[in-house]
Formats: structure tokens, sequence, C-alpha cells
């Protein structure tokens, strides 16, 4: 570790809301415990179990954090609470925001931000009432502040980017204002609801369902000829069409004898409806056969006044000149004369998030291109995602906390101000704050921490490892040189987790930002970070894949679940969205029809915690030394995430340090030049421990033997270290 100071790591003290639920036990369900939670305590949180109310336990500081570490606690906050009671109890299966197209998704934010409004006009002045004229006052305050905000945004905006005005001004969404009914309809609701974005959801489902038109006698007759359809003739459906004609004459022949009408009956196209709305497992069934529709269908199975931390984070993505930089930290010196005239002219941009109250740094790096929103959204999963591994990976000391933030500051850049980035935080309940001047202070905050390093971080590397940011060109090395952001974010990464989050700073009366954190996590408690699910839901790469028979493949790994497979019937091959964690490969979630997630583990363990880096590092090291085979045993490649190559363990970490923009083009490119051939060989039942491929297999055994020589490891030894790591195969779960 490099830390000039080192100091005692203490767990992360998590805030947790008043009757909340907490749900401890495996992700499946099996054998987890309930709880209701009571008070935090000075050593921990008191909770009682749901199955017996007189039961109280004290879970601790510690325990809490490694729970949450692995994934094996659920906290549903405010579960319990009386308004979230009252809101189950209302009726019917109610819509939740998560469950929400991005159309519906938008109107219900568009509500709640004129909510805000109204309520923050009406706390700010008493004269606002909710009489239709005191309404129709505040509605025109608040579209006068919407349209002011709006436009200081947009000429903020083209100034930083050098940009005119358009002729005819600038467009504007034309959506109205709501009426002073509607307004207060709005706010009652959202008082009510506890100010929560799913009261403000419509829940009606439309219309409901048409009453059909056709009598009972004559839909019989077109149920028959449908359903019909799926039989061994395999007929068309332009002949069951005329058959169903042919057997409805027959019948309006024999009702006109009695006296009564002709049945009604559809037209062929919603004939030919009505057939395809038939599951396609039923079809097959009947047109192909038991052997073929099982296995073509069935399941292959395995600005404010901040008191508290993380209250308001600020993020910001700007321009920055490498050399002022270099100048501040106080390394200029250090670096020759060719290094100094190749970064004297680059310019690179600068992506942070900041804690206001306490000036912790809670996600940093530096970006190899312009910024997106791709980038916009990784800089803000990383401040919410445990990042040990990096500052393991940067020898720093473990200062780089993470936890949700209840609100996030933003420039009006054109990325921090898309619809994509308002969707995810709001999916979150973190609500975003836009204001109109920026963030000058904020950017001027981080130029400032540069000046903090200064002195200290020069006698902290050698100037060797500056020089090391710049890789000079093989023939001309002005022309041809690169910036080397790994190294840079590197460089700059232990200086910020050792050197200022331990120095006094000004704006905190002398006191560190890391005992500030500190401080303050033991007053007011951390807001709980988002679980692995949820995280993925929200804040995942999204892609799309067909479903296949054995599932989804992405990156060489099949994700399965019977879950999935129903919604295969459904979809057929439409693509599908999906989202990928890139710190986690064990499971994804897949969108279904109606706009929620569905949870698929991948065929075998052993994933857990492996990054999107690790695994193609690992894929691309065994394709080096493994040319001539077709297919890997996962006991092997599995076994090889553990125990990668110098190069590529070095390759693993400079990607994960750097946290490079990941898009679903990224994994397209993977896919065709690692994975495009890449297969497991074990394409047997789940949990056998299938046999390498013999080759591979005298390949293993030579390996073993010489280790043995080398090392003179026993076989007890040889057991534990599996168990240590990914386990026995004989622990494997098809899930």
């Amino acid at each position: 570790m490099n830390a000039i100071t080192k100091i005692q790591e203490a767990v992360p003290i998590y805030d947790i809301a008043p009757r909340s639920r907490l749900v401890i036990g495996s992700a499946n369900g099996a054998g987890s415990v309930e709880y209701v939670y009571g008070e935090r305590l000075p050593g921990g949180h008191k909770i009682t179990r749901v199955d017996d109310l007189l039961f109280c336990e004290t879970l601790t500081h510690e325990h809490l954090d490694h729970l949450i570490q692995t994934d094996a606690i659920r906290i549903n906050e405010g579960f319990f609470a009386e308004v979230k009671a009252a809101l189950r109890l209302a009726g019917g299966k109610r819509k939740r925001f998560g469950d929400l197209t991005k159309p519906q998704a938008k109107v219900v934010i568009k509500k709640k931000a004129w909510c805000d409004a109204y309520l923050a006009l009406a706390h700010k002045n008493r004269s606002i009432r909710r009489s239709d004229a005191k309404m129709g006052l505040a509605i025109k305050l608040i579209e006068e502040k919407f349209k002011a905000d709006a436009e200081a945004a947009d000429k903020r905006y083209r100034e930083a980017n050098n940009l005119k005005k358009a002729r005819g001004g600038t467009p504007t969404e034309g959506t109205s204002p709501p009426s002073a009914t509607q307004l207060r309809r709005w706010v009652r609701r959202y008082e009510k609801g506890g100010y929560t974005l799913d009261c403000l959801i419509n829940q009606y489902n439309g219309p409901g369902k048409m009453r059909t038109a056709l009598c009972s006698e004559s839909y019989t007759l077109h149920a028959k000829f449908a359903t019909e359809y799926a039989s061994r003739t395999r007929p068309t459906k332009a002949k069951q069409f005329e058959l169903l004609e042919i057997a409805l004459n027959d019948e309006d022949g024999k009702r006109a004898e009695r006296g009564f009408e002709p049945l009604r009956r559809l037209k062929r196209r919603a004939f030919e409806m009505m057939i395809d709305a038939l599951d396609p497992f039923f079809v097959d069934l009947g047109r192909l056969g038991p052997e073929v529709a099982l296995r073509r269908w069935g399941i292959v199975t395995t600005g404010l006044d901040v008191e508290k931390p993380f209250e308001r984070l600020e993020v910001d993505e700007w321009m920055v000149s490498l050399m002022k930089i270099m100048v501040d930290a106080g390394v200029w010196a250090l670096l020759d004369e060719e290094t100094r005239a190749l970064v004297e002219r680059k310019r690179l941009w600068l992506s942070v998030a900041i804690d206001a109250r306490t000036r912790m740094i809670v996600a940093m790096r530096f970006l190899e291109g312009a910024p997106c929103i791709e980038s916009a959204l990784s800089t803000i999963e990383l401040a919410m995602t445990d990042k040990s591994r990096i500052s393991d990976h940067v020898g720093a000391s473990r200062t780089y906390l993470h936890a949700k933030p209840r609100g996030i500051a933003m420039d009006n850049g054109m990325n921090l101000t898309s619809e994509e980035i308002i969707y995810r935080l709001v999916q979150l309940n973190i609500f975003p704050i836009h204001p109109p001047a920026g963030l000058a202070e904020m950017r001027a905050r981080i130029e400032r921490l540069f000046g903090t390093l200064k002195t200290k971080i020069a006698a902290f590397f050698t100037g060797q490892t500056f020089s090391n940011i710049v890789e000079k060109g093989k023939y001309d090395a002005q022309a041809d040189a690169s910036l080397n952001v790994e190294e840079l974010n590197r460089f700059f990464l232990t200086g910020v987790l050792d050197l200022y989050h331990h120095h006094p700073h000004e704006g905190l009366n002398g006191e560190t930002p890391y005992d500030c954190m500190r401080r303050l996590s033991g007053v007011y408690g951390l807001p709980l970070p988002p679980d692995r699910d949820v995280m993925r839901h929200v804040m995942g790469i999204t892609c799309e894949r067909r479903i296949g028979e054995e599932g989804i493949r992405f990156l060489g790994i099949r994700f399965q679940s019977p879950a999935l497979q129903i919604l295969r019937r459904q979809m057929g091959q439409r693509p599908i969205e999906i989202r990928v964690d890139r710190w986690d490969l064990s499971s994804i979630s897949v969108r279904n029809e109606k706009g929620g997630w569905i949870v698929c583990n991948a065929r075998f363990d052993g994933l857990q915690n492996v990054s999107i880096w690790q695994w193609a590092e690992t894929v691309r090291d065994l394709r080096e030394r493994n040319e001539h085979l077709a297919a890997l045993s996962r006991h092997y490649v599995l076994g090889a995430v553990r125990t990668l190559s110098g190069g590529a363990a070095a390759a693993v970490e400079r990607a994960e340090i750097a946290n490079p923009i990941v898009t679903s083009q990224t994994f397209d490119h993977w896919e065709k030049v690692l994975f495009q051939s890449f297969a497991f060989a074990d394409d047997g039942a789940y949990g056998d421990d299938l046999q390498l491929p013999e080759e591979l297999a005298r390949q293993a055994e030579t390996m073993l033997a010489l280790g043995s020589d080398t090392h003179a490891a026993s076989d007890d030894d040889f057991s534990n270290e599996e168990g240590r790591g990914f386990g026995s195969a004989d622990d494997w779960s098809s899930k």
C-alpha cells in the first residue's frame, strides 16, 4: 500500500429507512429469512423477524457490510411503512415505476417535477393556496421558471461549445402545462403516497378487453377450425378459413329453417390473427410432433445546504489541459524535455463525481474520447459500485467509498440532461438536479484538487512514472505519440485515494475528506447502495440478443431460466433487450414484454465478481495457448480466470482502473474477434463433470505434474486451493 499515512480500515455505516423489509439469505429465496427494520444502534442495527415479531436480533455494521458485499441481503426501504402498505392494499396488481415504458416514465417524471415545483413555491410563498385562482397563478410562475431554466441551460451549452443560436429561436418541447384541477389532484396523490413516484402512476390498463362480436355458437366454430390448424396434416390458414366458411354456411342453413338469423363471422385476416394468437408450442406440438416441439421449445435447464454524506453528488465532464494538471500537481519538473513537448499539446476529458458535503471523490477517470451518455452513466454507476478491487489494483488505501446518492447535481451538457440519464436516475429514486448556472464551482474544486497534490505527489513517484503516461510512436515519436490513459488514471487515483482524501481541507475547517465522511456516516449513516440485480436492471449496459433453445448466448456464456423460455414462446426470434453488469457476469437482465426484468443466471457457477475485461482477457489468453482447440472445458476456463498470465492480468488491471466506455458495439466486436467460435466442450446435462478433450487433458496432466514437482503440492493442498476459488465441479449448480 502506497499510503503516506496508514489508517485503520473501517466498515461503512449505512442509513436504513424505518420499517424497511430485509430478506437475508440466498438470492433465489431458498432458506431466506424476512425481517422488519427497527432502528440504528451504536454498534449495528435492530431487526425483528416477520414470522415472530417478539423475536428481535441485532445486525452489526460488519455483518451488514459482509451481506451487502456477498449479495446475500435484499432491502426494500420503507416496505412496511403505512403509506406503502396503503398503496399495496389499494386494489389489484399495481404498476411500479421500473415496469413502465420510457414514454410512460417520462409522463410520471413530468408530474413529479410539477409537484416538486409547486410544493417548493408554496413553502416559499405562503399566499399560494389550492384554490383554482391560486393554482392558476402558481402554474404560470412554474411554467415561467421552467422556461427560464431551459433557456439558461441552452445558452450555457451553446457558449461552452461555440454554437450560434439557431434562426427562429430554440425549439421547445411541445408539452402543455397541467390545469389547476390536474395539478391539485397530482399534489394530493403525491402527498398521500409519501412523495413517492409510484403514487403518480396511472393504474388503469386501458378500456379492458372488448367483448367479442361473435355469439357462443359462432365463436365455437371459429375456435374449432383455428385450433385444428395445429394438426399433423399441416393445413394452411387459407384452407382452414375455407373449411370454416363451409361449416358456417351449413349452420346458417339449419338456422334459417328454424327462423334464426345467420351467424356473425370474422373476415379472413381476423381469423388468421386468431390462429397467430395460439401458443407456438401448442402449434408445433400438433403440426410437428412432440419430439420436434420439445427440441425446439424445451428448456435446456441449468447547490443546496447539505448536511449528510451522499445527500448530493456533483457530476461533471469537461475538457482539461494535461499540461496544466501536471504543473498544478508539481510533477512537471520530473518530465524530460521530449515528454513535456508531447504532453503540452494534449487535452483530454475528465469525468468526476464528488460528494458535496465531505468533498470526497467517489468516481474519477480520464476519458480516451469525447464524453457521451454511456460515459456519464458509467461514472454515476461507479459512484455506487464497490471499488475495493480498483483500490487494490493501484495499491492505495480503501477510501474509494460507494453508496446510493439521494440527489445528483449535473452540468447542463447534452449528455447529462438527456432523457436516458434522468429516466435511469429516477428509477433508482435519485433526484436529478440541473442548476441553471452549471457546476463552475465544482470544476474549480476539482482543479484545486491537483494543487492539493502539489509537492506531495512529486515525492510519491519517480520521474519514469510520469513519462509512462505518453506512449511514444515506433517510428516518429512526436507524430505517433498517444496518451496512455490507463497509466494516467492509475497515477491520479493513487494521489486521490492516498493523498487528497487524507489531506486537511480548507472547506472542511481543516478536517480531511475521509475523516469527515467517517464522522458524518457515524451520525447519519450512508444510504444503501442498490443490490446487484437492481443495479444491473437500471445501470447495466444495454444490448440486444435472441433467445435460443439453450437460452441467451453472451460472450460465449449461456444464460437460462424457465421464465426466459416462456418469453421465448411469446417473442419468437425477435431481438430482445438485455442488460449486463460490467463487474459481474454471473447473471444478466432480460426485458419482458410488460417492461419488467427477468434475471437469468449463467448455466454454471464461478462467474460471480468476474468482470467483462477479466473474462475477455481469459479467453484471449486461452486462445493464444490453445489455438488448435475448438472447445474448452468449463473447469479449465474457470480455473484460467484465477491464474491469468502476467500480461493478461496486467491488461485486466489497466482496463478495470480506466473503466473505459463499453457499448453494445464493443460486445459485438468481442463476439466476432474472441467468442465467435468459442464454446464449452461439456454440452451434457447440468452438473455433469464432463471430461476434458483428450489433447487438452494430456496438457492438463502435464501441467499438474510439473506443478507438483515444482511446488511439491499434495492432493489435499490442491483441493483446498480449488475450494478457495470456484469450488469443485460437484458444487456447480445449474440454477
